[in-house]
């Protein structure tokens, strides 16, 4: 709607979103150890997730005078879900030089390969949830004096919660040989109920100014500050005693959830339940100059950014202090003639960890993937350089564009990850080597002399190098390898990945007033290596016990046997 005599306008929207989403998968994993045994790991897995959600927003931008502007736009968004999880998973050892492929390849029900059992059972997990948002921004816009002196203020803000009960439910078998050769299962029951919930809060501010110099140059300042913080107290309990048959007995498409747990004489489990806050407080302070012209624009510049987080989890808190980063900034806009220009980029941002990563509760849901964070954890960097060229010519219709990009990330969140000896996967994440990526692609689109057909061409080539850190089984390598209040990773192997990517398509399409056909073909390729190499230079080979040890010393927790 237009207001006040044209100067005010008024709008709003609605938008209903809603999803179901069913997933089956099988997944089968080889896992070559380093004292030459072989780790089988298949599973079979179903879930399904509902979600459903309304959004309002409204908008409103008013005109005070030809220099002063405004612009308001919230936004709020209502949503609920439900989701279920189920797997069955089986995992075999086989000592080096046994024939483990052919002894698995005559199936589940042969004898010789349920002695070589490691561990089996099934993973059940239901949930659900409901959720609300609120989230906005309000812009003004100010004109000063001069033509070019402007100054523009921004304030936004985004609130949220989010509320989940769901089960974690499992049963996990672990196979060992006892003294005389006879086979000792061991069964594990998980039968939890979680009450959670997070909220999460965010105001950010950023003030620009910009003054001409004259001669078609500017200068511009910028000063961003952003204050955020979630808070997460997640509940767990035991069930009191229950009936372990349907636990026993379980297929996929099993509902058990609230029917096989009993909150009669239900217990809360202090090391699964956690209450969580995660503050932090970014700051960018840029200047610029900047050179505006016909066929040229132009921008080189710098900003401090000062990034503080603090964490406090179970009473514990965890305060790395200031981290400065410095983030050079470039933008060139060049118009060669009226077919051809080129454009080049550079952006620089700090990200800080989420709330997952810097959790140090173990997270059991599924029983042989066992994950927790890292509150030791440091903001990352990225850096990114992308430029275009393009060509065009308006009479011939014939166009070319060449994109090259290239990225890195300073202390990017990693994986670091081991085994042990019942074939349970731990991983953690940690800040780790500098990762790296390149992309080019072309474009190209000629037409075929005076007729309706013409020759398209699209080829990209990329490559990515990333490292991640593995520990041994059976002797993880530790020193501080599983968390130090620096936050460095000392005594391990680094598995470092390459990987290069080459895609081509082209087709000969056909057009008139009346028809359009056309004619593809493609190519493509891939390779991947991977390096791994031991880090020996310091560290003491730590027994799994002594990892768990280190653990609870530095958080306080206790990573479940």
């Amino acid at each position: 709607w237009d207001l006040l005599g044209d100067k005010m306008d008024l709008g709003g929207n609605y938008l209903y979103n809603g999803s179901i989403v069913d997933v089956t998968e099988d997944t089968y994993k080889e896992t070559y150890r380093t004292d030459g045994s072989t780790l089988l790991s298949d599973n079979k897995g179903v879930s399904n997730r509902f979600t459903d959600g309304h959004r309002f927003g409204v908008r409103l931008e008013h005109k005070f005078s030809e220099n002063t502007s405004i612009l308001f736009q919230p936004q709020f968004n209502f949503g609920r879900g439900h989701y279920t999880q189920q797997s069955l998973f089986n995992s075999y050892t086989f000592a080096e030089g046994e024939d483990y492929k052919g002894v698995y390849a005559r199936g589940a029900d042969d004898p010789d390969l349920k002695n070589h059992y490691t561990n089996n059972g099934f993973t059940n997990n239901y949930g659900e949830n409901s959720s609300w948002q609120t989230r906005g921004f309000l812009l003004l816009r100010q004109r000063l004096g001069i033509p070019g002196r402007t100054l523009s203020a921004n304030v936004d803000w985004n609130l949220s919660s989010n509320k989940l009960d769901g089960y974690n439910q499992s049963l996990t078998n672990l196979y060992s040989t006892g003294e005389d050769g006879s086979v000792i299962t061991a069964p594990t029951f998980v039968n939890q109920f979680i009450d959670s919930k997070t909220t999460s809060q965010s105001v950010g501010s950023r003030l620009v100014y910009t003054e001409p110099l004259g001669n078609y140059f500017y200068l511009e300042g910028s000063y961003t500050i952003r204050w955020s913080q979630n808070q997460t107290d997640k509940l767990t309990y035991n069930s009191g005693e229950f009936d372990t048959a349907p636990f026993y007995n379980f297929r996929l498409g099993d509902v058990l959830a609230a029917k096989a747990y009993q909150k009669d004489g239900q217990e809360q489990d202090a090391v699964n339940s956690n209450s969580i806050l995660n503050r932090s407080l970014n700051q960018n302070i840029g200047l610029a100059f900047m050179y505006q012209k016909e066929s040229l624009r132009a921008q080189l510049g710098a900003a401090a950014v000062p990034t503080k987080t603090y964490n406090k989890t179970n009473e514990t808190v965890y305060d790395p202090g200031t981290i400065w980063n410095f983030s050079p900034r470039a933008m060139l806009f060049y118009d060669f003639n009226d077919n051809a220009n080129v454009r080049l980029f550079y952006f620089g941002n700090s990200s800080q960890p989420s709330s997952s990563q810097l959790n140090p509760v173990l997270d059991t849901s599924n029983p042989l993937s066992l994950s927790l964070g890292n509150p030791y954890l440091n903001p990352y960097f990225s850096h990114r350089l992308r430029s275009d060229l393009e060509f065009s010519n308006k009479q011939t219709f014939f166009t070319a564009r060449l994109r090259v990009e290239g990225n890195m990330v300073q202390d990017p969140i990693v994986s670091a990850s081991w085994y042990d000896d019942n074939g349970r996967a731990y991983s953690f994440p940690v800040n780790g080597h500098n990762s790296y990526s390149g992309n080019v692609r072309l474009m190209i689109n000629a037409p075929i002399a005076r007729s309706n057909f013409s020759i398209s061409n699209m080829t990209n080539a990329s490559y990515s190098k990333s490292g991640s850190f593995i520990g041994k089984t059976g002797e993880v390598k530790a020193g501080d390898y599983l968390i130090t209040k620096d936050n460095t990773v000392t005594g391990y192997d680094v598995n470092n990945t390459g990987s290069y990517n080459y895609a081509a398509g082209e087709y000969i399409p056909y057009c008139n007033h009346a028809s359009l056909g056309k004619i593809p073909a493609n190519s493509n390729g891939e390779t991947t290596q991977y390096k791994i190499y031991a880090d020996t230079s310091s560290g003491t080979p730590y027994s799994d016990a002594a990892v768990r040890a280190k653990y609870q010393e530095l958080t306080g927790s206790t990573i479940p046997k």
